[in-house]
């Protein structure tokens, strides 16, 4: 091999390797993306869920039953 081809080898590999690290890198973006989601998700089913029963403590049990058919009707 000439000097040529060796400096043209090493260049097509720091190429491939770049290339690599970042493949590895959005790889890593995408699961904390979905990490990030997951928890902002279980923080809203939380407060909703307090919400909900704050609202159910409120009313009288027949008031509670129309509630829930309401609910279930829309879910």
């Amino acid at each position: 091999m000439t000097d040529k081809d060796d400096k043209i080898e090493s260049i097509n590999y720091r190429i491939n390797n770049t290339s690599k690290q970042i493949t590895d890198l959005e790889q890593t973006k995408i699961n904390l993306m979905m990490l990030k989601r997951e928890i902002q998700y279980q923080e809203t089913k939380e407060v909703l869920e307090t919400a909900f029963e704050k609202t159910l403590n409120q009313l009288t049990p027949e008031e509670q039953q129309k509630f829930y058919k309401k609910f279930e009707d829309f879910s």
